[in-house]
């Protein structure tokens, strides 16, 4: 009986001692787990930081591409219905063609931007960044064949090209705002690749200054480029493209 006791007290404590054992091992488990998951909340809450404020940042790029000047030819002249329905009543251009000095600016800004902000940019926004380097790029070689005093006026024929490329960027910079991820990702590689590609068919191919650069016959170039030609001469030195 005696010894029946001894094996039965040695059990219960051999069961306690698991017991313990495996209480601890489960709360160290878990603690560990936690531990693990306030430390990638924490480090998402840093990487999420970042990216809304390279947003942000960057949304001011689209913000100074909106602004539009009125190109003033001469005070309460009279434009006939041809010249009205075509610039909706106003001579409109991008300010950033206001000078030399604006154009590159406006390029800085963009490759600031893109130095500063791309690694914390996923890729379909980063490819419009990319994009507006590149043709503001062929758009600098394209100016050197005009005086300064030309620029607003060829602000008038690119105007399209600017919207367009600005309107896309803002819808692609509110989604990301309104619904960002905290994965980065890298600009290398097929996928930045593809998303390249893609915005040059979309938005290169179609552009008013690849069409000019390539002589273009397109019944609209041709229409815009008259006008502007016609602009010039009527109100000023003659065009000097």
């Amino acid at each position: 009986m005696k010894g029946f006791l001894e094996i039965t007290l040695n059990n219960e404590l051999i069961l306690i001692i698991l017991s313990s054992g495996i209480g601890a091992t489960i709360t160290h488990f878990f603690y560990k787990k936690k531990l693990k998951n306030e430390q990638r909340m924490k480090f998402q809450n840093i990487i999420g930081d970042k990216i809304i404020k390279a947003l942000l940042e960057v949304r001011e790029i689209e913000i100074e591409a909106s602004v539009i000047e009125r190109y003033d030819i001469v005070n309460g002249v009279e434009r006939s219905e041809e010249e009205v329905d075509m610039f909706g009543g106003n001579e409109a251009y991008p300010s950033i063609f206001n000078s030399k000095e604006s154009v590159l600016s406006f390029l800085a800004s963009i490759q600031e931007a893109r130095s500063k902000h791309e690694k914390n940019l996923d890729c379909e926004t980063s490819v419009y960044l990319w994009y507006m380097e590149r043709y503001i790029g062929q758009l600098i070689l394209f100016l050197r064949y005009f005086n300064e005093d030309d620029y607003p006026l060829l602000g008038m024929l690119l105007i399209k090209d600017i919207k367009i490329w600005r309107v896309k960027f803002h819808r692609v910079i509110t989604k990301k705002i309104n619904n960002y991820s905290v994965t980065l990702q890298f600009k290398s590689g097929l996928r930045w690749d593809i998303y390249k590609k893609i915005i040059m068919l979309r938005l290169w191919n179609n552009s008013i200054l690849n069409k000019i650069n390539n002589d273009s016959n397109d019944e609209e170039i041709v229409k815009i480029m008259d006008y502007i030609v016609s602009l010039k001469e009527k109100y000023h030195k003659p065009f000097t493209g």
